[in-house]
Formats: C-alpha cells, sequence, structure tokens
C-alpha cells in the first residue's frame, strides 16, 4: 500500500508536473497534502528567478500550513506515543 502511495504523492504535488496543469480536483486533494507545500517552497528557493512568471506562491501561507503540519504531527505524536517500561518487557 505505501509503493502506490509514494508514486502518485509526487505526482500530484507539483514534484515532476507543474502544479497549475492539474485538473483544478486533483490540485484541490493536493493542497491537503503537506508535500505540495514543501515543493511549492522549494521552487521559490530554488528555480531561477525566470520562473516567477510560471509559479510565485505566497511563501507565508507556505510556511504557515507547513507549520500547522508539524503542529498536528506533534500532537499526535504527544497523544499516541507511550514509553515503555524495561521491567514490563
Amino acid at each position: 500500500m505505501i509503493t502506490p502511495l509514494t508514486i502518485v504523492l509526487p505526482l500530484i504535488s507539483g514534484v515532476f508536473f507543474p502544479y497549475h496543469g492539474l485538473p483544478e480536483w486533483l490540485r484541490q486533494v493536493a493542497a491537503l497534502l503537506p508535500l505540495k507545500w514543501v515543493v511549492q517552497g522549494m521552487h521559490a528557493v530554488f528555480l531561477p528567478q525566470s520562473f516567477a512568471s510560471v509559479e510565485q506562491p505566497d511563501l507565508g501561507l507556505v510556511a504557515l500550513v507547513l507549520a500547522g503540519w508539524c503542529l498536528m504531527a506533534l500532537v499526535l505524536c504527544l497523544a499516541t506515543f507511550r514509553f515503555a517500561d524495561r521491567r514490563d518487557g
């Protein structure tokens, strides 16, 4: 199950194909995933200035969404992770 997921996620997140070239419904699905936001931030940092006309992400929104994902992951980890007592094992 993991392998198909790792193949599909980069395809819809703008890693290999331009994000704006995807159908609208697929862009909405990709916008829910953190990889899309990471890719937009990386594009803003590493692509040359000539690509600014193609893709101009709002870096404040990118940072806010990624911070939200980090916060959700932290809360989930704190709620579910428990240390095992060595005497129990």
